[in-house]
Order: C-alpha cells, then structure tokens, then sequence
C-alpha cells in the first residue's frame, strides 16, 4: 500500500462528507465525525509535502489537521487495504521470529525446495498475491502455527 496515495479531495458541507479519490482510482466517502470534525470544513486538499500521502483539513476557524492517506481507507473498511495490512504484519512476524531464530532466507528455501527469489517473493510485503501453503511450512520451520479465522465484521 505504500504506492497508493490521494489524487483528489472534495468536500461536501451540506452533507459533511469527504470524498477521496487514490491513485489506484478507488473512491471512498467519510462522513466528517468518523475522522473528529464537527463544524464545516473551509477547505480540504492534498498534502503536497506528503506526494499525497496525508491530507489537509482547514477548519472555519483557520486551524489545519493532516490526515494520513489510509485512515479513509481503515474507516470504510476497505477490503484491499485490510488485506494488505494483514500480509504486511504476517511478513513481519515472520521476519522477526526469522531474526530471533538466525534462520536465513536460503536456509527456507531449501527447507521449502524452491528458489531464493520465491522465498524473496514470499517475504515482500508489496507482492499480496501468496503462497500460503509455503507460509504455512515457513511458520511450521519457525515454530509458529499460521491460521486463518472468520469471524462477523464488526
């Protein structure tokens, strides 16, 4: 997800919405009190400083608040940026017990019998697209038990 960013902002008063619009075309609309704004909005654009990563809130009163580019995104619960953040805190664990237990990537690909370069894939947070059965037996050599659950959205 750190390639997606903000291309465009509107606000609408009338309704106290903001809608963003990502580099990756999806739309996604918050109503102003899920993000802590009461009042109406002066004006709302894109953190030019951020490459769109953030965006700036102007409120009647002058006052300015930066918003990071994926709170719309974790409100709205958007599948894709859930799913993203899933695979990039599993990779991280996994990275972490790597790191406490000395066991290399080459060392899991030959545990795995596969390439240097798919475990590389394996462990690269920005490739969402898994393997989850090398997962799986990574997390078995590591001594880590990997499970999926369902559960109601809340």
């Amino acid at each position: 997800m750190s390639q997606l960013r903000i291309l465009n902002i509107v606000l609408n008063n009338r309704k106290k919405e903001l809608t963003l619009t990502y580099s990756n075309k999806k739309k996604i609309t918050v109503h102003y009190g899920q993000i802590g704004i009461i009042s109406n909005l002066r004006n709302a654009t894109v953190d030019p400083e951020s490459s769109g990563h953030a965006f700036v809130l102007e409120k009647e009163d002058g006052k300015r608040e930066f918003v990071p580019y994926d709170v719309p995104l974790l409100l709205s619960k958007d599948p894709d940026y859930l799913y993203q953040t899933e695979i990039e805190e599993l990779i991280a664990d996994i990275k972490l017990k790597m790191r406490e237990k000395g066991i290399s990537k080459k060392y899991l690909a030959r545990q795995l019998k596969t390439s240097d370069m798919q475990v590389e894939r394996l462990l690269n947070p920005n490739i969402i697209n898994k393997n989850f059965e090398q997962l799986h037996y990574i997390a078995y050599i590591l001594g880590m038990n990997l499970y999926f659950e369902m559960k109601k959205a809340a």
